[in-house]
């Protein structure tokens, strides 16, 4: 009896990796074996890209403000 695979969470860094790789290659199936990850999150991942860049956007945003925050 095999073990199911756990979910696995990836950070927005990695999925915009994924998706730059994507735009410059585009076979998604040599990603996914390149990432280590299914086809299905690659493709899922490029579908999204607007959705990660944003959220990706105001990670950086937030950053920004707490480290000014620190100072002051």
């Amino acid at each position: 009896m095999s073990t199911p695979n756990k979910r696995r969470a990836f950070s927005l860094e990695f999925k915009k990796e994924v998706i730059d790789a994507a735009e410059k290659n585009g076979n998604q199936s040599a990603l996914a074996r390149q990432f280590k990850i299914p086809e299905s999150s690659v493709e899922i991942f490029s579908k999204s890209k607007n959705q990660f860049s944003k959220q990706l956007q105001m990670e950086k945003r937030v950053l920004v403000m707490v480290l000014l925050r620190m100072k002051l």
